[in-house]
């Protein structure tokens, strides 16, 4: 009896053993997960702060883009000139006839070393016999420089001769142009006429002398031609520069012949055809 009791409590306590070795315990694989789950939160924290960094990198590459280095002999973005680098401006895009451009420390265009813009030499369309008597000078509009100048014509030689009665042209014998020793204005009024005998043809002509600058127009006082102060009116402030009314030139505030303050055009090269202000300044560029 005994016996039995002692091999009963012996198969009781191997099966209770038994099944506590079965036992998964819940509890230590949740334990197991969270840890898993902690690592996991840490790597993408870890990848956001890499992406954070990169992001960083990435604005400060954005604000090197944007703000120019004035010194570095590179022409940026917000600058007009570095060192010798002016992109496409030349003294000849900002409406000078020549010269060199420096660029100032702070990047900006120093135009004084460019040359004046040109002065209308005459009033356009008029025409004169030259000093010699044997062509006559045209007043033409100078495409590249946008000013007038005189343009000479030889007389053939079966009309040698330059006379201005009725018109300029040329004739077979010289006509006296007028009476020795006469005086007049000249014909765009900035000088003063002489007529004076030609001793190789035998007639008259008409000889000019320039009106001083102080006193650049011509006048009759009492009956005399006088060059005095000019009484037409300045159309601009000397030195001002701006795009003409069709946008392919630039102007230039210049002296005129009558001696007062003009626009005078400069046309735009065919490179850089259309002209921009930049920086407060007339510049020529590309369409």
């Amino acid at each position: 009896m005994k016996a039995r009791r002692l091999l009963t409590l012996t198969m009781a306590t191997i099966a209770i053993l038994a099944f506590a070795a079965c036992d998964d315990d819940p509890a230590s694989s949740n334990n197991t997960n969270n840890v898993n789950n902690v690592n996991n939160v840490n790597n993408v924290n870890n990848v956001n702060n890499v992406n954070n960094v990169n992001n960083v990198n990435n604005a400060n590459n954005v604000n090197n883009v944007t703000n120019p280095v004035c010194g570095n002999g590179v022409l940026e973005t917000g600058e007009a000139c570095d060192g010798a680098d002016f992109g496409e401006a030349s003294c000849e895009t900002l409406g000078f006839t020549g010269g060199t451009l420096a660029c100032s420390e702070a990047c900006e265009v120093d135009s004084t070393g460019c040359t004046d813009a040109c002065v209308n030499e005459c009033p356009s369309g008029e025409s004169v016999c030259n000093e010699a008597g044997d062509g006559y000078d045209t007043c033409e509009l100078d495409s590249e420089s946008g000013c007038t100048i005189w343009a000479s014509t030889p007389c053939p030689e079966a009309t040698p001769f330059c006379v201005e009665t009725p018109e300029v042209g040329c004739a077979e014998t010289c006509v006296d142009a007028c009476t020795e020793g006469e005086l007049a204005c000249s014909v765009d009024g900035a000088g003063i006429d002489t007529c004076v005998m030609n001793e190789e043809t035998g007639c008259t002509f008409w000889e000019t002398t320039a009106c001083p600058m102080l006193t650049p127009e011509c006048a009759l006082v009492e009956e005399t031609p006088t060059c005095g102060a000019p009484t037409c009116e300045d159309a601009c402030t000397l030195g001002q520069r701006q795009c003409n009314a069709a946008g392919d030139g630039i102007e230039n505030c210049v002296m005129g012949a009558d001696g007062c303050l003009a626009w005078s055009n400069t046309p735009c090269p065919e490179g850089t055809p259309v002209c921009t202000i930049f920086q407060g300044n007339p510049m020529c560029n590309r369409q």
